[in-house]
């Protein structure tokens, strides 16, 4: 069998052969209003859930105290503490109001902000 004889059978006129070919451009991007009301309004995804996962309080262990400074413009020292988690993880807690008398390894609850 010749290379001719192969190539006569892919002879095929180019506009019969572009009709096969899905055209990706005549799709919609957007839902119609139909689609949109059957399907109704888009869910989203849950927010992420922060170290206490949820819930309003959690009891910890003080593993440090320090103090932070904020950025500019605001000029106080914040009193902060790192806490370890009765649920394993550790986080950074603010400690309201003046003075305080927390020390490294005792108890604390975290409050949810």
């Amino acid at each position: 069998m010749s290379w001719s004889g192969l190539l006569r059978g892919l002879s095929v006129p180019l506009s019969y052969s572009l009709a096969l070919v899905p055209r990706l451009w005549a799709t919609r991007p957007m839902a119609t209003l139909n689609q949109m009301h059957r399907r109704g309004p888009p869910k989203w995804p849950p927010p992420k859930l922060g170290p206490t996962e949820g819930r309003p309080q959690l009891k910890g262990v003080v593993l440090r105290t320090f103090i932070r400074k904020p950025k500019k413009p605001n000029s106080a020292n914040r009193k902060c503490c790192r806490v370890r988690l009765s649920t394993g993880r550790e986080a950074v807690c603010f400690i309201p109001g003046e003075g305080h008398t927390l020390q490294e390894h005792c108890g604390h609850v975290q409050k949810k902000k």
